[in-house]
């Protein structure tokens, strides 16, 4: 999943430095999907030694660190509007 992440994180940069992104949709992408992919990837990457740990704590972790991100997430696109 991780290794997805990057992948398709790697293809959104490639695609904004070769203009292969619409222009009213390069913010968006800047504020929303870069964050949104490396969260995930970094909360798969921290959940697997805390599952060896506690498999309940690992678990927990993607709905909290989810919403925290989307929080965030969701904050910028509200100002990117304003």
């Amino acid at each position: 999943m991780a290794a997805v992440s990057l992948t398709f994180q790697a293809q959104l940069v490639y695609a904004a430095r070769n203009d292969l992104v619409r222009p009213e949709l390069r913010e968006v992408q800047r504020v929303y999907a870069r964050p949104t992919n490396l969260a995930v990837c970094a909360v798969f990457l921290v959940s697997i030694p805390v599952a060896l740990i506690s498999p309940l704590a690992a678990t927990l972790m993607w709905p909290f660190v989810l919403f925290a991100a989307g929080r965030k997430i969701g904050d910028r696109i509200v100002s990117l509007r304003r």
